[in-house]
């Protein structure tokens, strides 16, 4: 309908998912391709929902290259936990993981897009339709979202 944020389930991929690469050719401007992960501030990686694989932003670049089209013109969210934010402690020299990944993909050539990152803790669950902040039930997620390029 007309305003759903719904997404079809054959549209939801995995590193691993056989369909990955057809699903990420056929985005374009109107799309928005979230990166999901375990994240903390100022990360150089995103750890799977059971902790158990890592990735960094180059082994993302990989997933990518030869799928995403270059002129992707849409929305990139990497929709991690304080993904979007650094740590503070390295404040002349440490960037978000969002923006590094940003970084990394504009040099790779992917530089038609928007690209964004969260500043606070995250729920994975959709409450009324929308996701979250993970300690403010009340609060939507896009209220901690940031344009980091």
């Amino acid at each position: 309908p007309m305003g759903s944020t719904s997404v079809s389930p054959d549209r939801i991929v995995c590193a691993d998912s056989p369909n990955r690469a057809i699903v990420l050719a056929s985005l374009g401007a109107g799309d928005t391709l979230y990166i999901r992960g375990h994240c903390s501030a100022g990360s150089s990686q995103l750890q799977s929902s059971d902790h158990t694989v890592n990735i960094g932003v180059q082994g993302i670049i990989g997933l990518l290259t030869g799928a995403l089209p270059v002129g992707f013109a849409g929305k990139l969210k990497v929709y991690a936990c304080e993904s979007g934010k650094s740590s503070g402690m390295l404040w002349w020299a440490e960037e978000s993981f969002a923006k590094k990944l940003s970084d990394a993909m504009i040099l790779a050539g992917w530089n038609a897009c928007a690209y964004y990152g969260y500043t606070e803790e995250l729920s994975t669950f959709v409450v009324n339709g929308h996701k979250r902040v993970k300690t403010d039930h009340t609060r939507r997620a896009q209220s901690v979202r940031v344009r980091v390029a």
